[in-house]
């Protein structure tokens, strides 16, 4: 076996395989995004970087820190999504 044929497919086993688990206390929007960008088959890596997000940022949402606005929105327009503003539906 040549060294491309045993890299290769290590390395898009590792890009799309999922995310894993998140933490129950996600919020339900990081959790959207997450689902997506599997979905989409984006790794996290390359939504950081064409967002122009720091390094870890993304992936630090699932556990660590809550995301920015701002950063929240350039991830999604990565995805070619938008967060949009809706009246509540169900009890206030």
């Amino acid at each position: 076996m040549s060294l491309e044929e045993h890299v290769r497919p290590k390395i898009a086993h590792r890009r799309y395989r999922g995310y894993g688990r998140l933490p129950q206390h996600s919020h339900p929007l990081v959790v959207q995004l997450f689902k997506e960008l599997f979905r989409q088959k984006v790794s996290i890596v390359d939504a950081e970087r064409k967002a122009g997000l720091s390094k870890n940022t993304i992936y630090s949402w699932r556990e660590r820190n809550g995301p920015t606005l701002t950063n929240f929105d350039a991830a999604l327009g990565v995805l070619g999504l938008e967060l949009c503003i809706r009246e509540k539906t169900g009890p206030k």
